[in-house]
């Protein structure tokens, strides 16, 4: 990967095509080395433990079978956002295992199912769903627990550390001072160059050849084309024909090196993936230097996307969060990482930045629960409901899953604060800039009368005690913002921070805000900028453009194309996903798009404009079968049509979410 980037330094034509200038360059050369600074665990002396953490949690459980209603017993290991399963208990778990549930994202739920009356769901993000039952109520708690940080430990949520770490940083002016003590070698997660040319998902997947696992390339030995698919820690290989959850092998990069190699052949770029604690290594082959440069550079990056490394942001996020410039600090890479000490319960929620119903949070909020501990949700108007379907009232008191006490708009409340209302009980927020809104963007001056929700007047100690969420909200937003890859177009939101929802009528004088209300454009909207503040709006000056966005798919053969998409500058993947879904239907029920060898979520599909794109985007589905492809579609982006059906799957997808709240799947203990 340096070999490449130096031939771009020394080449302004190639750097140019890198969309990367000089300084980048270097920086991003210079951050992928540091991922080789080795890491430091503090061992238990347990089994499994030592320098390499294998895994948070292991055991037997007993597994429902999908097509068959038989319970079936299985060793599982559970290791960093993986669950494996095993017939049998393994000693190096180095085998293939017989399932492999990706946790980043999923949602996990309690239910009793006959007379077995501690069990657990599993549902993933590709809605794939897998039910659990144990023997006890401990052992349930404790496997629940250790999950719901199993699901937090992505590479979404090591950029989303390191950035915010960054951010903290500016907003106390102390960046000069906390270089000293940050964790250099993880400091590739907040390069603003490797986010930008990286979708969230990180990792890498598509086609490769290889000999297979621990085989190397020779002139007798034969070459596989096999699936790959380097998810956080972990590669894996599939062939053609299988499920993406049952592999045909795994291997965990913790512990690797990856090597460019030289090859005989001009047209084949050979790479090595070896670990340094064991004997196993894999050889691949990449179609173009530029698919092998793509592939080195995740497979180092998925090196350090682990239990251990989460857990040394997290300890950098603690440091700089209560940074005295005046204390002696020890730097974080030098800090051993004790593998037992559990995260934080409080850091669960603010991580995992989806509600419960897939949508991804607005910044510096939470998902809800009512004081009962049932989930909040939004119904497909926006509006906030409880588990009977009755709209939630400004009074109700809600908190997020640790039980911590929410503000009206779902923030965290600091120390000593309350929800504050007018004297007609309307909800005053507090937005990024400091100031005291209602969402319709009518100021409360700060001086004005406070009430809480019995209509006593507040103090003013209190009343400034809640302006402490303007920095929640306004690292929050900036995080975002530089989170974002290329591709992502410009986000309005209102006076409190938060996007607004699609409305039929792009030109009319309001905008739907987040709680599905009518709010006026002229006070209400703002817009963040691309170094995350929120600064008044001013319509993007927009050159008009169209292009045919033409939809392709591969399998070990051949690239196939299905069809092709009209688009405009303001077409995003979201509307190209609405626009083909029916036709896709048939042979992908269920697909992806991939950017730059990347899967991207759903969420990034909603910013992230077509025209990046342009000329082809790859899709996949869930299988790797033969593809049969539709008949070949030409579909043109109508404004009014793509609302209406947004708003169909949006009703389907609130009757499935609200039929498991009512069932208690997502019961949470709150505090009183």
């Amino acid at each position: 990967n340096a070999e490449y980037m130096g031939e771009a330094r020394d080449n302004p034509l190639l750097a140019k095509m890198m969309k990367l200038d000089m300084k980048k360059l270097d920086k991003l050369t210079e951050d992928l080395k540091k991922l080789d600074i080795p890491k430091v665990y503090k061992s238990t002396g347990k089994e499994g433990d030592g320098a390499i953490p294998m895994f948070q949690r292991k055991g037997y459980l007993e597994k429902l079978g999908h097509k068959r209603n038989t319970w079936f017993k299985r060793f599982f290991v559970l290791r960093d956002s993986f669950l494996l399963s095993y017939n049998l208990q393994k000693s190096d778990y180095t085998v293939e295992p017989t399932k492999c549930i990706y946790l980043g994202k999923c949602k996990l739920e309690t239910q009793q199912i006959g007379d077995r009356l501690h069990c657990f769901a599993i549902t993933t993000h590709d809605n794939d769903r897998f039910v659990f039952s144990v023997g006890s109520e401990e052992e349930l708690r404790e496997w629940k627990k250790d999950i719901e940080v199993a699901k937090i430990v992505t590479h979404k949520n090591m950029v989303k550390l390191a950035v915010e770490n960054q951010c903290i940083a500016e907003a106390k002016n102390i960046t000069a001072i906390v270089s000293t003590v940050s964790s250099s070698a993880l400091s590739i997660f907040s390069n603003p160059e490797y986010i930008k040319n990286t979708p969230v998902t990180g990792g890498a997947e598509g086609w490769l050849r290889t000999p297979g696992f621990n085989i190397r390339c020779g002139a007798k030995i034969k070459t596989h084309k096999c699936f790959f698919l380097l998810r956080d820690s972990h590669l894996l290989m599939f062939q053609s024909g299988d499920e993406l959850k049952k592999p045909r092998g795994v291997m965990y990069l913790i512990g690797t090196t990856t090597t460019e190699l030289q090859a005989e052949e001009a047209d084949s770029f050979h790479f090595l993936v070896a670990s340094t604690h064991c004997s196993d290594f894999i050889e691949l082959i990449a179609n173009t230097e530029t698919q092998r440069q793509r592939w080195a550079s995740a497979c180092k990056v998925g090196s350090r996307a682990t239990y251990g490394d989460f857990k040394l942001l997290l300890k950098e996020h603690e440091l700089f969060s209560s940074f005295d410039a005046t204390g002696v600090w020890t730097p974080v890479d030098e800090q051993p990482i004790d593998m037992d000490e559990p995260i934080p319960l409080e850091s669960h929620p603010k991580l995992d930045d989806t509600t419960i119903q897939g949508e991804e949070l607005e910044p510096g909020t939470f998902q809800p629960y009512d004081s009962n501990g049932n989930p909040l949700i939004r119904d497909p108007d926006g509006k906030l409901v409880d588990a009977e379907g009755s709209e939630v009232t400004p009074l109700t008191v809600r908190y997020n899953a640790s039980g911590q006490q929410l503000d009206q708009y779902n923030r965290l409340l600091p120390p000593n604060a309350v929800p504050m209302f007018t004297a007609d009980m309307q909800a005053i927020g507090v937005g990024p800039d400091g100031g005291h809104y209602l969402p319709d963007g009518t100021v409360i001056e700060k001086d004005a009368p406070h009430y809480d929700a019995t209509g006593a007047e507040l103090q003013p100690e209190v009343i400034q005690a809640a302006d402490a969420i303007a920095d929640q909200v306004g690292v929050a937003i900036k995080v975002r913002a530089r989170m974002k890859a290329e591709g992502a177009g410009p986000e309005a939101v209102d006076v409190l921070g938060r996007t607004f929802r699609p409305s039929k009528d792009n030109k009319s004088d309001t905008l739907i805000n987040a709680d599905g209300v009518a709010v006026p454009v002229m006070t209400a909207r703002r817009m963040v900028n691309p170094q995350g503040e929120v600064v008044q709006h001013e319509e993007p000056v927009k050159e008009s453009m169209t292009g045919r966005l033409v939809i392709k798919s591969e399998d070990e053969h051949e690239s196939t194309e299905l069809g092709n998409v009209e688009i405009d500058e303001n077409t995003t993947l979201g509307d190209v996903r609405t626009l083909i879904a029916e036709d896709m239907r048939a042979h992908f029920p269920d697909f992806v798009f991939v950017v730059n060898y990347v899967s991207i979520t759903k969420d990034e599909e909603r910013t992230h404009t077509a025209m990046a794109c342009l000329p082809e985007v790859l899709v996949r589905g869930l299988e790797l079968k033969k593809i049969e492809a539709p008949a070949a579609f030409t579909k043109k982006v109508k404004e009014l049509s793509l609302y209406e059906q947004a708003k169909k799957n949006e009703a389907a997808e609130f009757a499935d979410i609200m039929a498991r709240v009512r069932n208690g799947n997502f019961l949470r203990k709150v505090q009183q």
